[in-house]
């Protein structure tokens, strides 16, 4: 792996972090309503689910589901329903709003749980995307090639590459939830809050949507 190579990496991962797609929309859902604290659960939920997918590439298992016409499009209708639930669960929010509310004293338990769930959001969300899976299986073996057969080395330089896709995630999410939770309190306006509620929903159910009819590609996280 030479320096050129991790540059291009950079550049390549960096296009398909800051696009628009499904990790935004829910960053969008999360901050202005749960807070920046579940807004870097989701984060942490799209860090795991990198390294997972990079486990499935390094060992094949990727390209056993792509392999598979029936098997990948099953992922595709997983991955779909899962962005309509999100949508769907959005838009009643929106259509019974409340305000958030104030701060107040909450127990431990209930923040463990909230951040569980938020946690879980990000992993599903980034875990059930085709097109995560499709560019470790397509552009990641050209930086790592495994047909000759596993390394340590191979296994090493895999590792860098994934950490170097989840940090500059990392970065970029929690500037994200930076700037939106400085305007969460337009969430306090009942008619802001609806219409943030009402596009994050919309949003999710249209990358549902193209999740499941459009041709994949890398130019789209």
């Amino acid at each position: 792996m030479t320096l050129d190579s991790v540059f291009s990496f950079i550049l390549i991962v960096t296009l398909l972090v800051t696009a628009p797609g499904p990790n935004g929309a829910l960053i969008l859902k999360t901050v202005p309503f749960q807070g920046k604290r579940n807004g870097m659960a989701n984060v942490l939920g799209f860090l795991t689910a990198f390294y997972l997918h990079g486990f499935f590439s390094i060992f094949g298992l990727s390209a056993l589901v792509m392999g598979s016409t029936k098997t990948f499009f099953a992922v595709k209708i997983l991955g779909a329903l899962y962005l309509a639930y999100l949508g769907f669960k959005t838009l009643w929010s929106a259509l019974k709003y409340q305000r958030p509310l104030a701060k107040r004293l909450v127990k431990i338990s209930q923040i463990r749980k909230r951040l569980l769930f938020a946690y879980s959001e990000g992993l599903l969300t980034n875990l059930l995307n085709p097109k995560v899976s499709l560019f470790y299986l397509a552009a990641f073996p050209q930086f790592v090639d495994f047909t000759a057969g596993l390394t340590l080395a191979k296994v090493g330089n895999a590792l860098v590459l994934i950490t170097i896709h989840a940090v500059i995630n990392f970065l970029w999410f929690t500037g994200v939830i930076f700037l939106l939770g400085r305007a969460a309190s337009w969430a306090k306006s009942g008619a802001i809050g609806r219409f943030i509620q009402g596009l994050t929903g919309t949003l999710l159910l249209w990358f549902g949507y193209r999740l499941v009819t459009a041709d994949l590609d890398l130019t789209q996280d």
